[in-house]
């Protein structure tokens, strides 16, 4: 092609950063390409937007085709230009330019290649603008920002572009064709060489998961205060991460020390060693070498912790995706990512006011998150007061605070019951000698002694198999939950 065409029309870009992102020659081939073979549009229309061009007239050109060719019409040179006006571009006509991109357009083939150039490109500029913009918050010093807000703000527009790259992504395809994939993963997994789904580190709730803890879903697991959610959610996490599987855990709630605390408790459970006396620092001398041991396991271990507080699920998604990049760097992939809890996470400020509105994005956006970063995501959330009305404190949906926008994006609905929370309340009446009315205190006190150490997850909504109840049994002193008594 002949040498490009110089702009008047060009804003005046910051040429020291803005000119080595401009390629007008692959704007104008792809756009050639449009213009002699309409077929060409459909090869880029998915991805390529009109604000993907660096040249504004070739926005508009592109802009024009594309609502041509959606009526029905044939886009070229000559039924684009009434609709471009007239002027003088360094001594050439629109009509001229035309006819111009159309004689020495790239073929048809060609199109993809050049059409990724031009959004990379513009993805660059972006980058840049939002590096200068970076700078210009960092350096206003009288805004009176704090360095943290002013990083999250843009950790969260990193996110958004990211996201806007990751939804253009194809993902059509013939029924034959996403069925041969489920074949070939059968005979797979027969020859033993398929990629397992990743653990939820029980046996019985991975069953009931068709498996585990499958990517691209989000598992929501309600619970009152005292149904031991960290808990849960850290020995899963220990568990799964012991199966080699890489995963990241988001504590909004409580901070590194508490969290290392209850993994070492976790890690050493054999040992018997208390999670508060590992919190507090006083374990007997005897657990040093345990201790250690748990330290030097850890180095190893495919598990990435962030317990900052007040981030958007914006924020948490950009340092998800840093999370992903540590763990390649050992060999592993993301596989699950635990969110504690849904409550904490900060809204992105769209909906103001409104809770289940603000609700309804943060779990949609945990969905979102799920597919784009391939992982499945555990998030945990509180439980209004309605259960402590009723005789039987076993959850039920209703109890999901704005259930109904949870309910609509998660795949799995689960809730943690442990009765021992609520024995001990009785107990202590029965320990003062004021027993509750209808309460037999002999076969009370076997029954709780019988049911001190069970925990109950009730799956409520499950798209990957049925409704049902897994019984673990947990230890909450030693931060440990198990199968099996």
């Amino acid at each position: 092609m002949n040498a490009p065409v110089s702009f008047t029309a060009v804003p005046a870009y910051d040429r020291e950063f803005r000119a080595p992102c401009i390629n007008i020659e692959a704007e104008q081939s792809l756009l050639g390409a449009i213009l002699i073979n309409n077929a060409a549009f459909a090869l880029v229309s998915e991805k390529l937007k009109p604000e993907h061009f660096s040249e504004p007239l070739h926005a508009r050109i592109y802009e024009v085709a594309a609502q041509v060719i959606s009526a029905g019409r044939v886009a070229t040179p000559v039924t684009l230009k009434t609709h471009l006006g007239d002027h003088d571009l360094g001594g050439i006509t629109i009509s001229q330019y035309l006819a111009r991109l159309a004689a020495e357009a790239t073929t048809v083939i060609n199109a993809p290649d050049y059409a990724r150039t031009v959004i990379d490109l513009a993805l660059r500029r972006d980058l840049i603008a939002r590096g200068h913009a970076l700078i210009d918050s960092a350096a206003d010093t009288l805004a009176g920002e704090d360095a943290g807000k002013v990083l999250e703000e843009h950790e969260s527009g990193l996110a958004d572009m990211r996201n806007a790259l990751a939804s253009g992504s194809q993902r059509a395809m013939t029924l034959d064709a996403a069925a041969l994939g489920v074949v070939q993963r059968i005979e797979s997994r027969r020859r033993g060489d398929a990629d397992t789904v990743p653990t939820s580190g029980f046996g019985s709730l991975d069953k009931a998961l068709s498996g585990g803890f499958r990517p691209g879903r989000l598992i929501v697991i309600g619970g009152r205060p005292g149904m031991y959610k960290t808990g849960t959610g850290i020995a899963s996490a220990h568990k799964t991460a012991a199966a080699g599987n890489g995963v990241g855990f988001f504590s909004l709630e409580i901070d590194e020390n508490e969290m290392a605390a209850r993994f070492i408790a976790a890690h050493c459970h054999d040992a018997g060693l208390q999670y508060s006396d590992v919190l507090a620092g006083t374990i007997h001398q005897s657990y040093d070498q345990t201790v250690e041991s748990a330290y030097a396991d850890f180095r190893d271990f495919p598990v990435e912790i962030d317990c900052s507080t007040g981030l958007t699920i914006g924020a948490i998604e950009s340092r998800a995706r840093s999370m992903a990049d540590r763990l390649k760097r050992k060999g592993f992939n993301l596989d699950v990512l635990y969110i504690d809890y849904l409550g904490l996470i900060r809204p992105s400020g769209d909906h103001k006011g409104n809770k289940t509105a603000e609700i309804g994005d943060i779990a949609l956006g945990a969905k979102e998150l799920s597919r784009r970063l391939n992982c499945c995501v555990v998030l945990f959330s509180q439980l209004n007061r309605g259960v402590e009305s009723r005789d039987d404190k076993r959850p039920v949906l209703t109890d999901l605070r704005d259930s109904g926008n949870i309910e609509e994006h998660a795949d799995v609905i689960a809730f943690l019951y442990r009765p021992a929370y609520y024995d001990q309340k009785i107990l202590h009446l029965l320990d003062k000698g004021a027993p509750p009315k209808d309460v037999d205190e002999f076969a009370f006190r076997d029954i709780s002694a019988a049911r001190k150490n069970d925990l109950e997850i009730i799956l409520e909504k499950n798209r990957l198999g049925a409704r049902g109840t897994v019984e673990l049994f947990v230890d909450v002193a030693r931060s440990y939950v198990w199968e099996g008594r």
